[in-house]
């Protein structure tokens, strides 16, 4: 319970500093129409795939995700070891894996979230995997993950794109 707590505190913080940085322009944010929504994450070796599905009506092209994947412990919040530099996005699925995707860059925040920027922007009605990996000899642990995606947009609105337990 501490750990579902703690996944969407985390989840509501990425949310609310995007919306909290664009409280000065209320009048220029940009929002989805349509929020992309997660269609699957799964673990495959030292592989963790999130395929995002960006709908046909969302209304903006798709600039960037936020994943976090914090869990705290006694002795405070342990990140997932992840070598970002083995970052790898592409349409499809793990399984019907398509196109390469440009990564514009991958980053750890000081609070732990992940970011990834694409470039050029992803356009809507499409289907597209993030595969991360994890650092060898890490010790696996299910973990609580929370995914907001970003408009490309000068003021973006964040929105919630999914949220699961898997294990890391």
């Amino acid at each position: 319970m501490r750990k579902l707590r703690l996944a969407l505190m985390t989840i509501a913080v990425t949310l609310l500093l995007g919306a909290w940085g664009n409280a000065i322009a209320l009048d220029t944010t940009v929002h989805f129409q349509n929020s992309p929504t997660l269609s699957q994450a799964s673990r495959q070796g030292q592989r963790i795939y999130f395929t995002v599905t960006i709908p046909e009506d969302a209304g903006e092209d798709l600039a960037m995700l936020s994943l976090s994947t914090l869990v705290a412990d006694d002795e405070g919040v342990l990140l997932v070891p992840f070598q970002l530099e083995n970052t790898q996005a592409f349409w499809g699925t793990p399984g019907q894996r398509g196109r390469a995707i440009a990564l514009d860059s991958v980053w750890i925040d000081e609070t732990g979230i992940v970011w990834l920027s694409f470039a050029p922007s992803l356009q809507p009605g499409r289907v597209f995997t993030v595969a991360l990996e994890v650092e060898p000899g890490s010790d696996r642990e299910a973990r609580h993950y929370g995914i907001a995606a970003y408009p490309a947009a000068e003021n973006p609105v964040p929105a919630f794109v999914g949220d699961g337990e898997l294990e890391f």
